[in-house]
């Protein structure tokens, strides 16, 4: 069984439901692999993906009444740094706290900060020894303790007082934020087909030009006005060069990615020229986070031909599929595994079948083939040999293997000589 060839048999079957089994399931490919795959995927294509950065411009003014005073605030004041890469902040809030330099304290006015080193006397405190917030003189401050706490903290020179953490003030949340303008313009390239090309250099709404509304809600999101937020926006190109560039914009969508966490940050501003004396700020704000990403395709015959390949391949899915149901599902099963499958030995001398003998009578001669044409055996039954004492059709053995009651029946009513 090792050393054999097995040789591909055609049989074709007249069965109108097989039949339409078969042409559904390759009609079926087809549309896949021309409709699908070529055309709305555009497997045709080869592709490259986008390079490219961004440039932003901010605009816009707000305001803050503290018990009513209003302050006014414009894009200079509240765009801090000015120039980020890829990226930019919007401060929503603001609270600011007067500090001096050189001055010695331990902890703050809430007990939010300390000096970061805990005392119960002075021998607990290293002078001239740093920590996160300053210079510690030798001291333990036992006239401040923090409430329900059996320590202390060291004394430090420092910026002080220190810095608390603000109790939240609808007061100090900038109003007019939302209506923010921001200008963004995308310069791409793909290398791979030379294409270099720069978007917005028109401002237009929804393509290059935002309001901060449009990226982030703060009017229905007030935790984002207190303690700001990271919001990423994503341009996605998806281009066709082959209907030109000039379409090539990016897909613009905007998503919340800090899980509530908000983001802030401090800035100081000195209070004199000798920089004794500041003025802390800590900005709550949204951070815009700018990320390109997208490709370009061009029309390249090598993957056109490799779609049709594969497109090809799958049709062989539908004999594949049609040859399992004929041989494991459908009635009458037998007749097609009996013209389907056969053993040749190729050092048997060859019997004569009616094939055959349609050849021979072609040519003008063989007086078995009008035996045959009288007779209603099967063309594929070897005919009996002279001197041959074998009756009948000769039995299939495959079918004997599988238990068939017709060819089971047949052979006990030869035995019998019933036949």
């Amino acid at each position: 069984a090792l050393l054999h060839y097995s040789s591909v048999r055609y049989v074709m079957v007249q069965d109108i439901r097989l039949g339409l089994i078969f042409r559904i399931l390759q009609f079926g490919i087809i549309g896949y692999v021309v409709g699908y795959s070529i055309i709305a995927q555009k497997s045709y294509q080869r592709t490259d993906p986008v390079q490219g950065a961004s440039t932003i411009k901010i605009k816009g003014s707000a305001y803050s009444n503290h018990s009513g005073e209003i302050t006014v605030y414009d894009s200079s004041d509240l765009i801090v740094p000015p120039i980020m890469e890829g990226a930019f902040f919007v401060a929503t809030r603001l609270e600011n706290m007067f500090q001096t330099r050189d001055q010695l304290c331990s902890i703050s006015e809430d007990f939010t900060s300390n000096s970061g080193q805990e005392c119960k006397t002075d021998a607990d405190c290293t002078e001239g020894e740093m920590t996160y917030y300053g210079l510690m003189n030798g001291k333990c401050d036992t006239s401040v303790k923090v409430p329900n706490g059996t320590s202390h903290y060291c004394t430090i020179r420092s910026w002080c007082p220190l810095e608390k953490d603000p109790d939240f003030n609808p007061d100090s949340v900038l109003s007019g934020i939302e209506d923010f303008s921001v200008f963004i313009r995308t310069n791409i390239q793909f290398p791979t087909f030379d294409i270099t090309r720069s978007t917005g250099k028109i401002p237009e709404k929804g393509k290059t030009l935002f309001l901060l509304k449009d990226m982030v809600d703060l009017s229905s999101n007030t935790n984002i006005s207190e303690f700001g937020a990271v919001v990423l926006a994503k341009a996605k190109f998806d281009c066709d060069t082959d209907e030109g560039t000039s379409d090539c914009n990016p897909e613009w969508s905007f998503d919340q990615i800090d899980e509530g966490t908000g983001f802030n940050y401090r800035k100081v501003q000195y209070a004199n020229s000798n920089q004794t004396e500041r003025v802390l700020t800590k900005l709550y704000g949204v951070r815009v986070v700018i990320t390109i990403f997208g490709k370009a395709g061009q029309f390249y015959i090598v993957n056109l031909l490799v779609a049709l390949g594969a497109g090809l391949g799958l049709l062989g899915v539908a004999s594949i599929t049609a040859d399992f149901i004929l041989q494991n599902c459908w009635p009458k099963r037998e007749k097609f595994l009996h013209d389907k499958f056969c053993t040749v030995d190729l050092e048997v001398p060859e019997t004569p079948t009616v094939n055959a003998l349609l050849f021979e009578e072609q040519k003008g001669g063989g007086d078995d083939y009008a035996l045959m044409k009288d007779s209603k055996i099967d063309h594929k039954t070897p005919l009996r040999s002279q001197g041959s004492t074998v009756t009948g059709p000769v039995p299939n053995p495959l079918l004997e293997a599988l238990g068939d009651e017709d060819v089971v029946e047949d052979k006990k009513t030869e035995e019998t000589g019933l036949f």
